[in-house]
């Protein structure tokens, strides 16, 4: 019985794994936008928001790998930081316009008017809600070292007043391992 229960739950997994967009991805996110003076369009993980541009030459920033089940029910990341069991829920502030952010490793803590599902892909690329309304805004020079210049925060403009900021598209790269 026992066995056969092991058969018909292995059985059920993979039919589930095989389904289209069931099955657990991994992806990162790259700008596929020209922005002037643009040279790294991958979004990189810096003081808990994402970011494109030279801040990839900072130690603290690292590479964005993404996951997701489904993708409207979030999105996941574990930052090298943090332990291998820290991961950090990706989120964004749907009627504002505000960086993309991410919860604190190990905490379901969501900030009142946050949201974390609702996001799908449009062809290759990220959509929340069905709006395309990311951002790339300059970090001041005086807020980064010389060095990490030119760099740009992400944003989600809930509101569709972005003034002074490029507007993007967030290319979704799915990572083989």
């Amino acid at each position: 019985m026992i066995r056969q229960l092991f058969f018909f739950a292995t059985a059920v997994l993979s039919a589930l794994a095989s389904a289209e967009g069931s099955a657990y991805n991994r992806f990162t996110l790259s700008v596929d936008t020209p922005i002037s003076g643009l040279v790294w369009n991958q979004l990189m993980f810096f003081n808990g928001s994402a970011y494109i541009g030279n801040i990839k030459y900072n130690r603290e920033s690292e590479a964005l790998p993404l996951a997701s089940y489904d993708l409207r029910y979030g999105m996941f990341f574990t930052s090298f930081h943090s332990n291998p069991t820290g991961t950090q829920r990706l989120f964004l502030y749907e009627t504002q316009m505000q960086p993309i952010s991410f919860t604190a490793p190990h905490s379901v803590y969501m900030p009142e008017g946050a949201a974390a599902t609702g996001f799908d892909k449009q062809g290759d690329y990220l959509q929340f809600n069905g709006k395309d309304n990311w951002w790339a805004c300059m970090v001041p020079t005086d807020q980064l070292q010389p060095y990490f210049t030119p760099s740009w925060k992400i944003l989600w403009d809930g509101l569709g007043t972005a003034k002074g900021c490029e507007k993007v598209r967030l290319r979704i790269e799915k990572v083989s391992c």
